[in-house]
């Protein structure tokens, strides 16, 4: 498989994904990635990726710019780790992005281009938020785990613990073969015998008290 193959694989993914050449300027831009950060091919092709892109890290810093440490690593060979970006999709709107980075290179192994595939994880960034933020203004309030807690069957734990790691109704109700019905169901019991109003408070008292 040369190259253009290689690269073509790479771009087909269901995952966003862009290429760039050795002086980090666009030469391609997937479906996905139009998708995810409503821009299309057409506006970024032969573009600086940091132009572009212009991704902070958590904390706000720019890690975008030319001559970043991502291409950086590719020029000496070295494959970058992946990472996480947040990018200014419109004036009120970021998005999280998970990012990883593939090398493709020439049969004489010359770095050719640069792929980085990445996924929309602002949900679940959010969430993460919305939950440290939880966890700390209910860890001074909290008393003990209440008795009722004790009462969970052993399905509400596990449709619990499917609710910790973020996945919705309709993943639990899949992963578990039973209706969303069943699950909502569930779901309810599971806060009236916990004493909570809502599944992120549910969240926080598992964590707070290893329901898992």
């Amino acid at each position: 498989m040369d190259e253009k193959e290689i690269l073509q694989v790479l771009m087909d993914t269901a995952d966003g994904a862009f290429a760039t050449d050795t002086q980090g300027r666009i030469v391609a831009w997937n479906a996905a990635a139009e998708r995810i950060t409503d821009r299309k091919a057409a506006e970024v092709m032969g573009r600086s990726c940091c132009q572009v892109l212009r991704g902070r890290d958590s904390t706000g810093n720019l890690v975008c710019f030319a001559g970043c440490h991502v291409k950086a690593m590719a020029m000496r060979g070295e494959l970058p780790s992946h990472q996480d970006l947040v990018v200014q999709e419109a004036p009120d709107k970021e998005l999280s992005l998970d990012f990883s980075t593939t090398l493709v290179r020439d049969d004489e192994r010359k770095l050719r281009a640069i792929v980085h595939t990445f996924r929309d994880v602002t949900e679940r960034r959010q969430m993460e938020t919305h939950l440290r933020q939880a966890l700390g203004h209910r860890r001074g309030s909290m008393q003990s785990l209440p008795e009722a807690a004790e009462r969970l069957t052993s399905r509400e734990r596990q449709i619990l613990k499917l609710l910790s790691v973020g996945l919705p109704t309709h993943q639990i109700a899949n992963r578990l073969s039973i209706s969303r019905a069943t699950v909502r169901n569930h779901i309810q019991n599971m806060l009236n015998k916990l004493g909570v109003h809502s599944k992120l408070e549910a969240v926080v008292l598992a964590h707070q008290h290893d329901l898992k």
